[in-house]
């Protein structure tokens, strides 16, 4: 009788246990959930100013071209 309340309380802590494995991997998988979300945001709206905005570079590069 002593083995199987044991091995009752050892099943109890190994769910418990589990169970703080589960939240763990569920905060990570938020983490870099929002970590990602924030890196694509990020390049989007570079490509936007990008865009929006033109070079120094190719100003130069039009003004040498109608030079020659």
């Amino acid at each position: 009788m002593q083995i199987w309340k044991f091995i009752r309380i050892l099943i109890v802590i190994g769910c418990l246990a589990l169970q703080g494995c589960v939240i763990g991997a569920a905060a990570d998988l938020v983490a870099t959930t929002v970590l990602t979300a924030g890196k694509l945001v990020i390049k989007g709206t570079g490509a936007v100013i990008d865009t929006a905005i033109p070079d120094k570079k190719d100003k130069k590069e039009k003004s040498k071209e109608s030079d020659d």
